[in-house]
């Protein structure tokens, strides 16, 4: 038996669609801020987790919007995912660990892509019931037939971003490893 459903059945989940209006409202008062960038942007490794629960929910409503019901997400850091999302189908409860990535902005590293941050995986060792969420960071034209996905060992791989630049529109393309689809989705407001 998987321990880790118990201790999963444990975290304190939240429902994305109300949580990140409030995000975003905390999200407009720092841009507006005089903090340095790396803290307004979520770069430093003390708010690392900030930024990925922020994706992780991101994520979560997304998939709210692709199954048409309710997923929910709790940040949660182990030794290969992040956060861990929980939907109700009839009177069974499913969890699905969450490993964030990210194909960061241009002005961080111009050098990566899609493609790279993919083959990444490769040789990053998670469960295989794990799903992969990696946040596209930076303005793409995102054409599903240039995505190469070699043979991984995680139980799917899921591709998000926003498709404006004031981030009130969303892409979630996946699973890539099965009949790739891509949604559009508003960022919800209060």
């Amino acid at each position: 038996m998987d321990t880790r459903i118990n201790e999963w059945s444990k975290l304190r989940f939240v429902d994305p669609a109300k949580v990140l209006p409030q995000f975003r409202k905390i999200q407009l008062q720092v841009d507006e801020s005089t903090l340095k960038d790396k803290v307004r942007n979520l770069r430093t490794q003390k708010l690392k987790q900030h930024r990925e629960g922020w994706e992780a929910a991101i994520f979560c409503f997304g998939m709210s919007k692709m199954k048409s019901v309710p997923v929910y997400v709790a940040p949660y850091e182990a030794s290969d995912y992040d956060a861990v999302a929980m939907r109700v189908e009839g009177n069974t409860q499913y969890f699905t660990p969450i490993q964030i990535k990210e194909v960061v902005p241009e002005d961080l590293n111009p050098g990566t892509d899609i493609n790279k941050e993919i083959a990444k995986l490769r040789r990053y060792q998670v469960s295989n019931d794990t799903t992969v969420v990696i946040h596209v960071n930076r303005n793409v034209q995102l054409h599903l037939s240039s995505v190469k996905v070699p043979s991984l060992n995680i139980a799917s791989l899921w591709l998000m971003g926003s498709s404006r630049p004031d981030q009130s529109k969303w892409f979630l393309a996946g699973n890539l490893l099965n009949k790739p689809q891509i949604l559009e989705f508003d960022y919800p407001v209060a």
